[in-house]
């Protein structure tokens, strides 16, 4: 198809750049992301999900379906927890009803929920995000300048996407092979006030917030 085409536009650097006449733009997103401001937002946030004020918030994000290897390893992240308490806000897809007793359960606060609409009050609330690497996950994460920790899955091309946001500095890669050190890794994160605000420095120089309008106007210049 890139080759019958008169332009390709592409939402992250990748292989396909290699395509005859690829064009990096970005992946157009919503209003409210591309104008994002935490600052604005992060009190809303947090009363959106009951989350008190002061503790640390991992966001777990398994896109619109869930990811069970995430959904599995929040339960292992609440566990580990040692010293100061810890918020979750977890989008479990569809299993946030199995999940949900283990939650209200947890000495935690942990919010378990199946989707959100407005994602801009997810990101808000949230100081680490655990999440799959699929492309407009990593194109909301450098909008919003969220850093994160990606378990890509590699059967969809993931890794690609993954590999480089963590290579800007805007992410942690975990293997999914190597769920089981999340814990880990997720802890130390949250315990790194200063190694969090560099991600989301990096994440978010490697935001394209004007997709849109580049691709609207590539559109109209090929139309003429």
């Amino acid at each position: 198809a890139a080759r019958r085409s008169q332009g390709v536009f592409l939402g992250l650097p990748g292989p396909a750049e290699r395509l005859p006449r690829a064009v990096l733009t970005g992946n157009p997103l919503r209003p409210a992301l591309v104008r994002f401001d935490r600052s604005a937002l992060a009190a809303a946030g947090r009363r959106r999900y009951g989350i008190p004020e002061g503790l640390p918030v991992l966001g777990v994000l398994g896109g619109s379906l869930g990811a069970r290897v995430l959904n599995q390893a929040v339960a292992g992240i609440v566990a580990a927890r040692q010293g100061a308490p810890l918020a979750v806000v977890h989008l479990a897809g569809g299993e946030a009803a199995a999940l949900a007793p283990q939650a209200a359960a947890a000495p935690l606060p942990w919010r378990c929920l199946p989707f959100e609409e407005q994602m801009e009050f997810f990101y808000a609330a949230v100081d680490l995000v655990l999440c799959r690497a699929g492309a407009m996950t990593i194109s909301e994460l450098t909008a919003t300048g969220t850093p994160a920790v990606l378990v890509p899955l590699d059967r969809v091309g993931q890794q690609h996407n993954a590999t480089g946001l963590a290579a800007a500095g805007g992410a942690h890669l975990v293997p999914q092979a190597e769920a089981r050190t999340l814990p880990e890794v997720v802890g130390a994160l949250l315990g790194d006030a200063a190694r969090r605000s560099e991600m989301a420095r990096r994440a978010g120089a490697a935001a394209r917030p004007g997709a849109a309008d580049a691709i609207a106007q590539r559109l109209l210049e090929a139309a003429r």
